[in-house]
């Protein structure tokens, strides 16, 4: 708690008057000075039971129109303030955008003692990837005498994602490439492009098959061989019931589930594998994108994960069976995969 300039002047006229009573001897002049202590004492009083109403009686809600956007994108964010308990307190308020996130005007809000409810809406704009966490609200509280700085609000966090490439297209007709090859190691010969040994031709080798320059150099057919490669179908199954809101902030057994999908997927990227996500709420499958290349699928597929809520019992699915393409690798609660 902090005395304001009107307060420090209160206190300095009583402190003046105080040295005056005992210089000119004049007792009337101290009984001023001792009746604007007390006064100033009942207004502390006043003040810090109007701070302890307010708090038990204020609502701020820091509202982001999305909760994932690109790089570079504006997004209105709202802030909502609404006080139950009439006070004789002045509150101001403003939001704690994250460092990620820059706004022209700070987002702010004034409460005068009668009024109840005031919103601000600004455009803000995020021009750092990354998931950013808002802060809470600052609320400064002041009779005109004392002020206290409190903070208060929900803190929503936004995904920024990265810019990617707009998808790329070949051949006359402009069709999308969509297959995906894969990069794992099978330990098995075949078409792929590291070599894995060059041998002498025996019966059965085809003619592709033999290494024209290296019989030459050896005056005898070789043959080149391969590491064959394949890839590994990775379908993510995600639940995020009701039940999986359960643990603390940030550390819900659903967050721990998006935290696993989030690895499997960007392994799947890496070895660029197929890639496809259902999720799974309270009444049935609420979302499915089919199996697709990790290029074509993984900026969709990790948009939903980030934006991935727990559902209600009244939650109505997107779709109630969906056919899953072939064998897969997948995510569920415990977010195993397999190939």
């Amino acid at each position: 708690m902090n005395l304001t300039r009107r307060g420090w002047t209160v206190v300095a006229l009583a402190a003046v008057l105080a040295v005056l009573a005992v210089v000119f001897a004049r007792p009337i002049v101290l009984a001023g000075s001792a009746f604007l202590g007390a006064w100033l004492l009942a207004h502390q009083y006043r003040f810090i039971r109007d701070i302890e109403r307010t708090i038990d009686s204020l609502s701020v809600m820091q509202s982001p129109a999305r909760t994932a956007v690109r790089t570079g994108d504006e997004m209105p964010v709202t802030l909502t303030v609404r006080r139950e308990t009439e006070t004789a307190l002045t509150l101001e308020i403003t939001a704690g955008l994250p460092l990620g996130a820059t706004t022209t005007e700070p987002i702010a809000v004034t409460l005068a003692p009668s009024v109840e409810r005031a919103d601000r809406t600004r455009t803000s704009r995020w021009p750092i990837a990354g998931r950013h966490s808002f802060d809470n609200a600052t609320v400064t509280a002041t009779d005109g005498l004392f002020s206290e700085t409190i903070t208060a609000g929900t803190m929503p966090t936004v995904a920024v994602e990265p810019p990617s490439p707009r998808t790329i297209h070949v051949g006359e007709g402009g069709d999308r490439i969509a297959a995906s090859y894969g990069s794992h190691e099978t330990g098995q010969t075949g078409s792929g492009i590291e070599l894995a040994e060059l041998r002498e031709y025996v019966p059965g080798d085809t003619e592709k098959q033999i290494d024209w320059k290296a019989t030459a150099r050896h005056g005898t057919p070789y043959v080149r061989e391969y590491e064959a490669e394949t890839d590994r179908r990775t379908l993510l199954v995600v639940d995020h019931r009701a039940s999986l809101a359960t643990g603390q902030r940030a550390e819900t057994q659903l967050e721990a589930l998006r935290e696993i999908a989030l690895v499997i997927a960007g392994n799947a990227r890496r070895f660029n594998d197929p890639l496809g996500l259902v999720t799974v709420g309270d009444d049935g499958i609420t979302n499915h994108i089919g199996m697709a290349s990790s290029v074509v699928n993984y900026d969709s597929v990790r948009r939903h994960l980030l934006e991935l809520e727990p559902t209600t019992a009244d939650a109505t699915p997107v779709a109630t069976a969906s056919r899953l393409d072939g064998p897969s690798s997948m995510a569920d609660a415990t977010a195993a995969s397999s190939s």
